[in-house]
């Protein structure tokens, strides 16, 4: 059985394609983290290492992708700015690097220098986005999650 959210963006992505209006685009997006956002995954580790607590992780095992909104936003504002008129068409916009929860843990262990090891392993999916058209129409991607949580490392920092 399918979810309602991929229900609809399924039914969402047919009916632009029905549509078959040159310039329609769907945007498929990751996960959003940054800013001022304190919920998820990435919000959670970050802010209980940086109070030098243990975070309480919830491992699923779905797929996983996340990207900084300062990169995403900027990734949007290249098509916007390009206004090309193409053909219609599903656009992914995500980092190009592979993407799990395991990947992303171990990465802000890293940029904290504590050990939170977690193992990959089969049941966390490891995700590469395809992102070929949006580089082939817009421009390349030159950010990397850990680029993203980088950044977020400096905005949670300024946090009370």
């Amino acid at each position: 059985s399918i979810n309602p959210y991929a229900y609809y963006k399924k039914k969402t992505e047919q009916l632009i394609k029905d549509r078959n209006c040159n310039g329609d685009i769907s945007l498929r997006i990751p996960g959003i983290f940054g800013k001022e956002r304190k919920t998820g995954l990435i919000y959670k580790t970050i802010n209980a290492l940086k109070n030098k607590k243990k975070p309480n992780i919830n491992l699923f095992t779905n797929n996983w992708s996340a990207m900084h909104i300062d990169h995403l936003t900027e990734l949007i504002v290249n098509i916007i700015e390009t206004k090309k008129i193409h053909k219609s068409k599903i656009v992914n916009i995500s980092y190009k690097n592979q993407i799990s929860i395991p990947i992303a843990i171990n990465l802000i262990s890293k940029l904290f220098k504590k050990n939170l090891k977690i193992k990959q392993s089969n049941k966390y999916k490891k995700v590469v986005i395809q992102t070929s058209i949006y580089e082939k129409f817009f421009c390349k991607i030159k950010y990397s999650l850990y680029d993203g949580l980088i950044l977020s490392k400096k905005e949670y920092e300024n946090f009370k």
